[in-house]
Order: C-alpha cells, then sequence, then structure tokens
C-alpha cells in the first residue's frame, strides 16, 4: 500500500526508515489522500499573497481622493479673475525638486538596513519618457483651464475611465470583468449627470479657441492614461522601490520643467506671485499629490486612481457650490450617488472577481485585430489633435 500511494515499484528498494509512514496515514483511503494534498495547496496559496491587499488599495484610494480634493480646491483658489498670478511654469518646478526630495529622504530612511538599489538603464529610460509626457501633459492642463471652459473641461476628463481601460487593452491586453465595465460606463454618466449642470451653465461661447481647446483635452486624456497604465506596470512589476522610482522620475521631471521654465515667454518672475498662502498650498499639495498617485498607482493600479479622479470630481462639486457658486441641483446629487456608489461596487466587489476572457471563442487573429484597431485609431485621433492645434491654429 507505501508503494502504490508513493508509486513506487515492487523492485525498488526502500530504507527502513523511508519505508515507514505515519500511523495516522497508514489507513487513509485514496479520496483522503487526494483530499488533503488539495487542503495543502490551499494553505500554500494562502502564506503567498500575489497582489497587493484590499485594505492597501482603500487606503491608496482614500488617501489619493483627500490630497487630490485639496489640491484641486487650492488650484482654484489661486487663480485670480480666470488667470494665474504667478508663473506656473516655476511653480511645477518647485513641486518636481520637493517630491525628488520627498522620495530620497523615504527611500534613504529605508535603506539604512538593505542598502541602496541601482535601477537599470532600461527603467532609466522609460521613467525619461514618462517625466517628458507628464510635463507635457502638466502645461497641457493649464492651457485648458484657460481655454476650455469648465464645465467642459470637467465633462470632457469624465470620460478617463474609458480611455484608461482601453489603452491597458491596447498596450498590455488587460481586459475588464463585466461588473468592472459596467462601473465604468456609470462612472462616466454619473459623472456626465453631476457636472451637467456646470457645463450647462458656463456653455455658449468659445468661438474658434474651442475646436482647439477640445483637440487638446482629447490629446491630454489619452497621455494621462497612457502614462497611468505603463507607470502603473512598471511600478507593479519592477524589482526597484516605489522610493527609487520616484526618485528617478522626478529627477527627470525637474530637468523637463526646468527646460520648459526658462522657455517660456512670461512676464512675471520665477518666484513672483508665490508669497500668498493659496499659492504655496498649491505647492505643498501638488508635492503630496506626486506620492498619492503613485502609491494608488502600485497598489491599485490605473483604474483605481482614475476612479479615486472621479470620486474626487463629485466631492468638489459640493465645494464649488458653496465657494464658487457652480449649480448644484437634483441632477448633480444623483450623478454624485451614482459615482459613489459605483466606485464602492467597483472597488470592493468588480475589483475581486476574475476577469472574463473576451478572447475565448474568437479567432485570435481577430481578437488581435480589435485590439491593434482600437490603438490605431486612438493613435490617429491624438496626431490629428497635435496636428490642428500646431499647424491650424
Amino acid at each position: 500500500y507505501q508503494r502504490r500511494v508513493r508509486g513506487l515499484m515492487p523492485d525498488v528498494y526502500m530504507p527502513p526508515a523511508e519505508r515507514a509512514l505515519p500511523s495516522e496515514k497508514i489507513n487513509l483511503t485514496d479520496e483522503t489522500v487526494e483530499l488533503q494534498e488539495l487542503q495543502d495547496m490551499e494553505q500554500g496559496d494562502k502564506m503567498e499573497p500575489t497582489g497587493p491587499t484590499s485594505r492597501q488599495q482603500t487606503a491608496a484610494f482614500l488617501f489619493l481622493v483627500l490630497v487630490q480634493g485639496a489640491h484641486v480646491l487650492a488650484f482654484r483658489l489661486s487663480m485670480s479673475g480666470g488667470t494665474y498670478a504667478y508663473n506656473t511654469g516655476s511653480a511645477v518646478l518647485i513641486t518636481e525638486v520637493v517630491k525628488f526630495i520627498m522620495s530620497a529622504g523615504f527611500e534613504f530612511g529605508a535603506s539604512r538596513c538593505v542598502g541602496l538599489e541601482m535601477p537599470d538603464l532600461r527603467l532609466v529610460g522609460t521613467y525619461l519618457v514618462l517625466a517628458i509626457c507628464y510635463a507635457l501633459n502638466n502645461q497641457l492642463t493649464f492651457t485648458l483651464l484657460k481655454h476650455l471652459e469648465p464645465g467642459h473641461f470637467m465633462v470632457g476628463k469624465a470620460f478617463a475611465p474609458m480611455f484608461v481601460a482601453s489603452v491597458q487593452w491596447v498596450i498590455l491586453n488587460k481586459q475588464l470583468n463585466k461588473l468592472q465595465l459596467v462601473s465604468v460606463v456609470l462612472t462616466i454618466s454619473g459623472l456626465c449627470s453631476a457636472l451637467g449642470g456646470s457645463a450647462s451653465k458656463h456653455a455658449g461661447g468659445g468661438g474658434n479657441d474651442s475646436a482647439a481647446a477640445f483637440a487638446l483635452l482629447f490629446l491630454s486624456c489619452t497621455i494621462t492614461a497612457a502614462t497611468s497604465v505603463v507607470n502603473a506596470e512598471v511600478l507593479q512589476k519592477g524589482n526597484t522601490s516605489m522610493h527609487v522610482q520616484n526618485m528617478i522620475l522626478y529627477f527627470w521631471g525637474s530637468i523637463a520643467n526646468l527646460i520648459i521654465a526658462f522657455s517660456q515667454d512670461s512676464d512675471l518672475g520665477f518666484f513672483e506671485g508665490m508669497d500668498n498662502v493659496p499659492v504655496m498650498f498649491v505647492l505643498l499639495s501638488q508635492s503630496f499629490l506626486g506620492i498619492a498617485i503613485t502609491a494608488a498607482l502600485k497598489y491599485g493600479g490605473a483604474m483605481v486612481k482614475t476612479i479615486a479622479a472621479s470620486v474626487q470630481s463629485c466631492v468638489l462639486l459640493v465645494f464649488d457650490w458653496t465657494i464658487f457658486g457652480v449649480v448644484f441641483n437634483l441632477q448633480s446629487f444623483g450623478g454624485v450617488v451614482t459615482v459613489l456608489c459605483t466606485s464602492f461596487m467597483y472597488l470592493n466587489i468588480a475589483n475581486h472577481m476574475p476577469t472574463d476572457d473576451m478572447q475565448q471563442g474568437c479567432p485570435e487573429a481577430a481578437y488581435t485585430g480589435m485590439r491593434w484597431s482600437c490603438g490605431v485609431v486612438m493613435g490617429v485621433a491624438s496626431v490629428l489633435s497635435l496636428v490642428y492645434v500646431v499647424f491650424f491654429v
């Protein structure tokens, strides 16, 4: 019986020490042995977690909502008459330097026992490209806030979850399950409903600038989605610590924004207009925002980071209503409730369900063709938007 359980041939010699089995296992039936093996496998799976825990995702999500909400509120308070009374290029440069110093402090504090890590050149090159994209996208945001109606800007940004879902499917072949897809659609619908009052209030006007602004808005959403997806993948799959990756990103970001700051034709000095409380709070919140976004990307992924931004937009509607007089009616209230409930459903239910295999039952060539067709459409639309803004505006 012992040889049959172990799969041994009768002529194989077994030492006495190996021949004996514990007395409690000698009388086990084949079914009991198989059941015990399955239980051992399940216990092994429980001992080796494969990703961030639900508590880590929720903590990163709430931290990002809090920091990003405070930053956007301070950002709006720092505007005077629809314009910025300070040099935006130098402001972004200062925050990049502060974020680099913060990340270096975190890394040096954590490396006292294990030593400093040396990243590879491929990681450095990846973050160079990401830093350039982030720097350009920051300038796009400043331009959009000046030339696009606030309601249109917010409604346009409401489609960010769809952009992220499309980009991560095209680049990484990451699929969402059915409940996640429903959550994305409901989030977009809820945001459009919540922000619809503001858009209708500020509608009208724009003229020739409106077409260029909407082209820039599409380009900005595409860049945001691509950088979020790539950065989340590098943070989650890489072997380098999060703080070292932040140091590389903010080092390149400081250089990119240094070039932008000194290439801008601005009448404002480098530190001009930064001696008031709202602007100082913008710089402080922007510095912490970078750390919060990195944590959300590492522990939650690009979709969780985007859902957090949607929740933050809805929460800020209350402050916009009380401080800036933005319309907040029953339609807005229904949209806010939809986004909050959908975000809870995505984080606590849909995010823990298995992913549906879209490729099952579909020929591989057709599936690959759909992916690349989606990528080509988004790429061509982004290039055309950029060409229109550069050469025809």
